[in-house]
C-alpha cells in the first residue's frame, strides 16, 4: 500500500473508534440515568399489602356498584392476596366479608361461603397471635352470621382468655359507658 492510502485508511480507522467511543459514552449517561432513577424508585417505600388491599377491596365494592361481577372477583382475589402477605387480621376479616357480599350479588352464596370462612380462620389466627380480644370477637360475629356456631363458641373461648383493655373508671365526659364496650359482643 502506498503511504497515501495507509494514512486515509488510519484516518477512517480513528475516525470509526472516535464514534464509537462517543456511542458508548452517551451509552453509558443514559445507563447510569436510568440506574440513577432505579435508585429512586427503591427508596420509595411500597405501601404495605394491608393497604394494597384496602384499595383492592375499594376496587370490588365498585365492581359491585357497577354489577361488573368479572371485575370484582379478579379484584377480590388480588386483595385477598395482599393481605395474605400482610400481617393484620383485619384485612383477611374484611376479605371475608367482601367474598359474601360477591356471592350475594352474583346469587350463589355457597361458593363464597367457603372462601369467606377461609379468610375469616386466617384473621382468627392472626387476632389470636396479636392477642387482639377485638379482633376474635369480630371474628365470632362473621362465624355466627355464616351460621358456624360451633367455631363462633370456640371465638368466645379464646376472646375470653384474651386479656381486655384496660378502660377508665369513669367514662370520659359526653361519653357513655356503652361506647366504652365491645362492639361485637353479645351484651
Amino acid at each position: 500500500m502506498r503511504r497515501r492510502q495507509m494514512v486515509v485508511l488510519g484516518g477512517l480507522v480513528t475516525f470509526c473508534l472516535l464514534g464509537l467511543a462517543e456511542i458508548l459514552a452517551q451509552r453509558e449517561d443514559a445507563t447510569r440515568a436510568s440506574s440513577m432513577a432505579l435508585e429512586q424508585d427503591v427508596r420509595i417505600p411500597a405501601a404495605p399489602p394491608e393497604v394494597r388491599a384496602a384499595t383492592g377491596l375499594e376496587a370490588v365494592d365498585q365492581a359491585l356498584r357497577s354489577e361488573d361481577l368479572t371485575a370484582a372477583e379478579r379484584a377480590w382475589r388480588d386483595a385477598h392476596d395482599l393481605a395474605a402477605m400482610g400481617r393484620e387480621w383485619r384485612p383477611l376479616a374484611d376479605i371475608g366479608d367482601a367474598a359474601l357480599r360477591i356471592g350475594d350479588a352474583a346469587g350463589q352464596r355457597a361458593p363464597y361461603v367457603s372462601r369467606a370462612r377461609e379468610a375469616y380462620l386466617a384473621a382468627l389466627v392472626r387476632a389470636r397471635a396479636d392477642r387482639s380480644r377485638e379482633g376474635v370477637t369480630r371474628i365470632r360475629h362473621a362465624f355466627r352470621v355464616l351460621g358456624d356456631h360451633d367455631l363462633a363458641q370456640q371465638c368466645a373461648i379464646i376472646a375470653d382468655s384474651l386479656p381486655t383493655r384496660e378502660v377508665d373508671a369513669a367514662p370520659a365526659r359526653g361519653r357513655s359507658a356503652s361506647a366504652t364496650r365491645d362492639p361485637w359482643s353479645d351484651q
